[in-house]
């Protein structure tokens, strides 16, 4: 992580859907370090 992307056009789906994976990927490491 840490990386930032900056795009214009079409490139913003494909970026949305990566945030949106990093997203799930960090709710579960929540719930794990929570558990």
């Amino acid at each position: 992580f840490g990386v930032v992307v900056v795009v214009v056009g079409g490139d913003v789906m494909v970026v949305s859907l990566h945030l949106v994976d990093l997203y799930r990927v960090g709710v579960d490491f929540l719930e794990w370090s929570a558990s």
